[in-house]
């Protein structure tokens, strides 16, 4: 079995309003499909990560930068594959979009190694050790409107995700520290006392802001604190992990 061709699906479609995080706001929901065709008709199909204009640029990594390293070979090599990639690839980059477009390719080679087995990527792996996993309701995106308005809105979607089945929820915040603090008190609300709620910063503050803002989580019960301060900022991570109890999650951008 051979590897013909690596193609790219960049799937868009029209938001029915602007919803935001920290960072930006955005328009259009975009999702970014890897298809590894073979000369034995199966093909496999992965996912990169990636929003936007950068499932655009990853496109031209996975068709023009990674298609022909892999073109012509076995792709039941897959960890061969992956390494021969990466050590290529790892002068323009460890992490970022060089990756996000490896990953969209290895997980189409391992689509390819299930169909030729007839196994689950669960058993290929080394196998499932639950049926059930439970699942969060995410939702509480910023808009564009008065705090006013939005902390009415995040506290009744937060109540409807709740009454839709949801073990707990995640919201995002990133309007300034006090401001956000008040999101956070609209959610709880929402969702009573008893319900598991976390927040997602993507990045927005400084440590000190952090801090303000994780001591505030805490008196509301929060579950965790996400990606407070820049990824790389491991010193400012130490320095949270040590003042703060709530539950500090990152490595997202990694």
């Amino acid at each position: 079995m051979k590897i013909t061709e690596v193609k790219s699906h960049i799937l868009q479609y029209d938001l029915k309003e602007e919803l935001g995080y920290s960072q930006q706001y955005y328009q259009k929901r975009t999702g970014h499909l890897v298809e590894v065709v073979t000369d034995e008709g199966i093909a496999g199909w992965g996912e990169c990560f990636g929003p936007g204009n950068v499932a655009i640029a990853n496109k031209v990594i996975v068709e023009r930068v990674i298609q022909p390293m892999i073109l012509g070979e076995d792709p039941l090599n897959r960890d061969v594959l992956w390494h021969r990639v990466y050590n290529l690839l790892r002068d323009h980059g460890q992490k970022g979009m060089p990756i996000q477009a490896l990953s969209g390719v290895d997980i189409a080679l391992w689509d390819i190694l299930g169909k030729v087995t007839g196994l689950s990527i669960s058993k290929l792996i080394g196998g499932r050790f639950r049926e059930q996993v439970p699942v969060y309701g995410y939702g509480m995106m910023l808009r564009r409107e008065k705090l006013s308005v939005l902390k009415d809105l995040f506290e009744d979607e937060a109540a409807a995700i709740k009454s839709a089945g949801f073990v707990a929820t995640k919201m995002k915040v990133g309007l300034g520290p006090k401001q956000d603090v008040q999101l956070a008190e609209a959610v709880r609300r929402g969702v009573g006392d008893d319900f598991p709620f976390m927040v997602d910063a993507n990045h927005c503050y400084t440590v000190d802001q952090a801090l303000y803002v994780g001591q505030a989580l805490e008196e509301l019960d929060a579950y965790w604190f996400e990606e407070p301060v820049a990824p790389e900022d491991l010193v400012g991570y130490q320095e949270l992990r040590t003042k703060l109890k709530i539950n500090i999650a990152g490595g997202e951008a990694e």
